[in-house]
């Protein structure tokens, strides 16, 4: 509740578990280990790499991946570019890869926020996430209990 608040559905930077949008998976397993072991999510900063005319256009981009209306040129332009950089994490088509927890960026769901200033922070000063294990904290029944009831949130 901390983190992702009594209801489950999270806060900027702490994931919601009441949706079907899951980074690592939404099985049983995935669930369960992500409480046992942690999660670390990182998001390199790519400023420098892309630079501010790049930044720009891969914004642009993005805001198309996800259904929102940005300027066609820029867009185009970040098409490319996020091909050469952003691919290798979040797949060709921007749907994301659960095995890296890189997420979907063609949906309406955002960790940090899915306007052009969020998105330009994420590109420029990257993301760090960081899930803590309880593998040590908590007995293996009570961490079972916890996957279970985290699941029930979503409807699975």
């Amino acid at each position: 509740a901390m983190c992702h608040g009594s209801d489950g559905r999270g806060a900027k930077g702490f994931p919601n578990l009441a949706d079907h949008d899951w980074l690592w998976g939404d099985s049983y397993d995935a669930v369960l280990t992500a409480i046992n072991k942690g999660r670390v999510g990182a998001m390199p900063p790519m400023g420098a790499v892309l630079g501010e005319q790049g930044v720009a256009e891969v914004v642009a981009y993005v805001q198309q991946l996800s259904g929102q209306k940005a300027d066609a040129e820029l867009a185009s332009a970040g098409q490319a570019r996020f091909q050469m950089v952003c691919m290798a994490c979040h797949g060709m088509d921007g749907t994301g890869n659960q095995a890296l927890g890189a997420p979907n960026l063609t949906d309406e769901i955002w960790l940090y926020g899915g306007d052009p200033a969020d998105i330009e922070a994420t590109l420029v000063n990257g993301r760090n996430g960081n899930m803590p294990a309880f593998d040590n904290l908590l007995n293996e029944d009570r961490r079972r209990l916890i996957a279970a009831y985290v699941k029930s949130l979503s409807g699975s």
